[in-house]
């Protein structure tokens, strides 16, 4: 089964090289490409570690192993079951109302 973790920021990334780690293949995705390119760069700014390794070594492994894919955008793999988890920051607007723009697919 594949996962997707949507939103690769504090909680996102973490969760999704946890889920790599576990044996599936993740598939993670985020809007900003320039924080795919930093992720991609290893530049992770993210203080996450799993038995004293940083996250950002943890994801470059992963990426690099293929078993954690980042982009911009979904791409469904097959017509498997599958797992889609939504991490994405919603933000108040000045009248009290959310900002639901993170998670609407364009």
């Amino acid at each position: 089964m594949t996962s997707y973790v949507l939103g690769l920021g504090h909680v996102g990334l973490p969760l999704a090289c946890w889920l790599a780690l576990s044996g599936q293949v993740v598939l993670g995705v985020d809007i900003d490409c320039e924080r795919i390119a930093q992720i991609r760069a290893g530049r992770i700014d993210i203080e996450e570690y799993r038995n004293g390794v940083p996250i950002k070594e943890i994801a470059k492994t992963l990426i690099e192993r293929g078993v954690l894919q980042i982009g911009e955008k979904i791409d469904r793999v097959g017509a498997e079951p599958a797992v889609f988890l939504i991490s994405v920051g919603i933000a108040d607007r000045p009248d009290g109302s959310k900002d639901l723009s993170p998670v609407i697919v364009r």
